[in-house]
């Protein structure tokens, strides 16, 4: 009952922050339409494409935690990964992100590795996602410090990456023993989560270099397709967009969709896409218009994805079982 009240009211906190921004930007419905009717076909699908590769990408370097986790299991069917990842993406449309995602992997491969295993492995994936959005924000932040152009920007988002990737245990390590030091200073009731977190953090910074190297490898690939995504949608909506206001907010948007009171970060994002257009000169209201559209645009692509993984596993079902 009280899981239900809260989804209900971060629905409804949605509900309000997406009508406040229409409000305080100037936009209105006609307008919004007005920028989902110019969006062609081919968006749809070549957003569909990216997400298809990002939710591989995904359950790929949720086998590998997998294997590393449970040797004796070995690894877990590439397509019901595929499958357990798009589900909890699915999920995470009215649940918080990492619950949802958490959920759906235990829930289809409880057989193969236990629960325990799913959840484990799901964690650990989830914290080099996090790591990649770091190293890509700080690569945002130099840039912007320094007030490079977008080539010198790609370059040292290159170097933040490689960098990432060589130290990538050596990061765990130094988060490990400064959440083992927060540890002694937090409060009682949050003890048993901050001690989990502790010991998910020791664990990455004990994995093999060449598990935590490819790991680290695809979730950039992740962030990448991230970037991409939106860059495709907000071409054909605002074409005069500059790329670099977009890749400055990905960090941000990616990081909104995870927080738990506001699940797929609907209303948060919108506002962090406005903000960041709307300070390139855009006009506020098209640019509101253009952040609603490409939630729209998302949506549509996932969608597509969703049936095309659907069809999959029922076709696979079906061969296994005849």
């Amino acid at each position: 009952m009280r899981q239900t009240k809260l989804i209900s009211l971060s629905i409804i906190l949605s509900f309000l922050l997406i009508v406040l921004l229409i409000f305080l930007s100037g936009a209105d419905v006609d307008l919004i339409k007005d920028f989902i009717n110019r969006v062609p076909a081919s968006v749809f699908f070549a957003v569909a494409g990216i997400e298809f590769i990002g939710l591989l990408a995904g359950a790929q370097k949720w086998r590998i935690a997998m294997v590393w986790s449970r040797p004796d299991a070995g690894y877990p069917p590439i397509l019901s990964s595929l499958e357990a990842s798009t589900l909890g993406s699915l999920f995470a449309q009215v649940l918080p992100a990492q619950f949802a995602m958490v959920f759906a992997r235990a829930l289809l491969q409880r057989r193969h590795a236990g629960v325990g295993a799913a959840v484990w492995a799901t964690f650990h994936e989830q914290l080099f996602d996090l790591l990649a959005l770091g190293a890509v924000g700080a690569a945002v932040a130099s840039a912007f410090i320094l007030r490079t152009d977008a080539v010198s920007a790609v370059s040292t988002g290159a170097v933040v990456a490689l960098g990432g990737v060589l130290g990538v245990r050596a990061l765990f390590k130094f988060a490990e023993s400064t959440a083992r030091r927060l540890l002694t200073k937090a409060p009682q009731r949050l003890l048993p989560s901050c001690g989990s977190v502790q010991a998910a953090l020791a664990d990455a910074a004990r994995l093999p270099w060449r598990v935590a190297a490819a790991m680290t490898v695809l979730s950039m690939a992740r962030v990448a397709c991230w970037t991409a995504r939106a860059i495709v949608s907000f071409a054909v909506l605002l074409p005069n967009a500059p790329l670099f206001a977009i890749a400055t907010a990905i960090p941000l948007v990616q990081l909104a969709t995870v927080l738990p009171i506001i699940p797929g970060g609907v209303g948060t994002v919108e506002w962090i896409w406005t903000g960041a257009l709307a300070a390139t000169g855009i006009p506020p209201s098209d640019a509101a218009a253009a952040a609603l559209a490409t939630r729209a645009i998302q949506l549509g692509g996932f969608l597509l994805v969703l049936g095309t993984v659907g069809v999959l596993a029922i076709a696979n079902r079906w061969r296994s079982s005849t």
